[in-house]
This record gives C-alpha cells, structure tokens and sequence, in this order.
C-alpha cells in the first residue's frame, strides 16, 4: 500500500486553519447555547450568528452540535 507524503509548510498550514474554525465553532456553539439557556429567541440569535432560527432551533432540540 503506498504511503501517503509527508505534510509540507501548506498542509501544516491548512492543519492550523482548520483546528483555528473548529475552536471558533466550538466557541459560537457554546455562546449559543447561552443564550438558549437564556432564552433568547431563535430568531434573534440566528441574526447575529448568520444562521437560520431552523438551525439554531436544531442546536437547542440537540440534533446538531459539536
């Protein structure tokens, strides 16, 4: 079976950008849920995170999440 290359300066880089989009992921998940516990609307959060109260309503039934 053939050995897959040796990450280069690039897939270090891509590497660091995505573990950077998981913490940021993480960290809106968490502010969220915040403020569902808070009983912020769906409405009113998907405004400020940029997705839909559908979504957000998702986050809070616990079909998506991190």
């Amino acid at each position: 079976m053939k050995q897959p290359p040796e990450p280069d300066d690039l897939d270090r880089k891509i590497d660091r950008a995505r573990k950077r989009m998981d913490a940021g992921r993480a960290d809106l998940l968490a502010a969220i849920n915040e403020a569902l516990g808070a009983k912020r609307s769906a409405i009113r959060i998907g405004r400020y995170a940029r997705w839909s109260p559908e979504y957000i309503r998702q986050i809070r039934d616990g079909k998506v999440g991190g």
